[in-house]
């Protein structure tokens, strides 16, 4: 009944990857790698997530690995390089730069894991249909504020105040096709998250946390694609713990597969890391 939003400002990446082959065309790669032992750059640059996978494998398979000098304790990447890749990804999420047990999560959708998570967003953004960025065609999601978690290794904190205004067709996976109003889509700002694992792919996504809903917005002081759904005239509930909302994604996860998006990927198929055991909006 309802979906997630991570992806649905989509865009492509400059960079291609097949067979374990980096592509870079018409860039630099900048890579530094530093050990007791060794100490190679090389001036070009390159934005691919496939970069950081060598990066990381080389590490691991340093004969001195603690010589790696980084701010967080056993984690091969440093603050900058952290926020670089959580900007990357912020600004142009790709499914490849998904890891294999990722999870996404806002507050009243998921876990999904990358699989459900990745076949919502074909669904919803097939060609046939209008999606999210058709309706909004001038977004801008502002993504400001990058900040290293002190506790979690990994996690990077951040937030959006996203703009728009509702000039193009929607159509709704459920209620079907939503007519333009040419109404301003005015977000309230919004806390994101990014787990980046040792290969620099990231294990786990949250978005929506809206941190406050007194700022003059237009959705309601709904955040994440709830306030875009409340700028186009659907007024979604969003509260965690509605019995409401809970009851209707209980529904949609017993309907037959495909005939709604997934509010939450089934339990035995999350991955073992996930412990919490709330669905949805519970």
């Amino acid at each position: 009944y309802c979906t997630s939003d991570a992806f649905l400002i989509m865009s492509p990446t400059a960079h291609s990857c097949s067979g374990g082959r980096i592509r870079c065309t018409g860039a630099d790669m900048n890579m530094r790698i530093s050990t007791d032992t060794q100490s190679m750059s090389s001036s070009a640059k390159c934005g691919s997530f496939t970069m950081r996978k060598i990066r990381s494998s080389l590490l691991a398979t340093s004969d001195n690995e603690e010589s790696v000098k980084d701010p967080l304790q056993h984690f091969s990447y440093s603050e900058k390089e952290l926020i670089e890749i959580a900007e990357e990804f912020a600004s142009k999420p790709t499914p490849e730069s998904l890891a294999a047990d990722f999870i996404f999560r806002g507050p009243v959708i998921g876990p999904l894991n990358k699989v459900d998570f990745v076949a919502t967003l074909t669904a919803i953004q097939a060609k046939e249909n209008k999606g999210l960025t058709d309706a909004f065609p001038d977004l801008e999601l502002n993504n400001f504020g990058f900040a290293v978690d002190p506790i979690e290794p990994g996690r990077v904190w951040y937030f959006q105040r996203p703009r728009g205004t509702f000039t193009g067709p929607f159509d709704h996976p459920v209620t079907g096709r939503i007519e333009p109003t040419g109404a301003a889509y005015v977000a309230p700002p919004e806390a994101r998250s990014v787990i980046i694992d040792e290969e620099g792919l990231i294990k786990y996504a949250s978005v929506g946390y809206v941190t406050d809903r007194f700022t003059g917005d237009t959705t309601g002081g709904k955040g994440a694609v709830f306030g875009m759904y409340q700028v186009m005239g659907e007024d979604m509930d969003d509260t965690v713990g509605s019995w409401r909302m809970i009851g209707l994604q209980w529904l949609s996860s017993i309907l037959p597969e495909g005939t709604v998006p997934q509010s939450f990927s089934k339990k035995n198929e999350l991955p073992d890391w996930w412990k919490d055991e709330r669905m949805g909006a519970q």
